[in-house]
Order: structure tokens, then C-alpha cells, then sequence
């Protein structure tokens, strides 16, 4: 019997599901930068102020880029194995 969480489908709605989000994500880490350049600028703060925003940013953001990633590697597996079948 077929595990439930070995469906194709269900596996590939997840996966858009969780690339929407990382690209969400991306988007707001984008605007985070270019507000800390300008507010760098504007007050004078040291460059490894925009270091300090992608490190947070990797913090905030890690799990949905690693269940991004899980997902990824498990519509591949996913795939291979229903083209094998076939």
C-alpha cells in the first residue's frame, strides 16, 4: 500500500505552495536591503550592517528554505519513481 505521504500531487502542491513562499520571502529580504542601504547612508552605520540583515534573514526565513529544499529533492524522488513505474 501507497504511504499517503508518497502522493505525487499532494507532494507537488506543497512544493508551489512552499516556492511561493521563499520567493515571498526573497522579495521582502530585497526591500529589507534596500531600506538598510538607505538607512546606512543616511546615518552613517558601517557596511556589515547589511551582513547583520541577511544573517537575520537566514535565521528567520530557515525553515521554510529548508522544508523548500525537503520538498524539492522529494517531487524528484517522486517523479523518478512514477516514471520507473511507467
Amino acid at each position: 500500500m501507497a504511504d499517503p505521504d508518497d502522493d505525487l500531487p499532494t507532494a507537488e502542491t506543497e512544493y508551489r505552495k512552499s516556492r511561493f513562499t521563499v520567493l515571498c520571502h526573497v522579495g521582502f529580504l530585497v526591500v529589507a536591503l534596500v531600506i538598510a542601504v538607505g538607512v546606512r547612508r543616511a546615518i552613517g552605520l558601517p557596511q556589515q550592517m547589511l551582513g547583520v540583515v541577511i544573517i537575520v534573514a537566514l535565521l528567520v526565513f530557515g525553515r521554510d528554505i529548508m522544508r523548500f529544499m525537503h520538498l524539492r529533492s522529494k517531487v524528484a524522488r517522486l517523479r523518478a519513481a512514477a516514471e520507473k513505474a511507467s
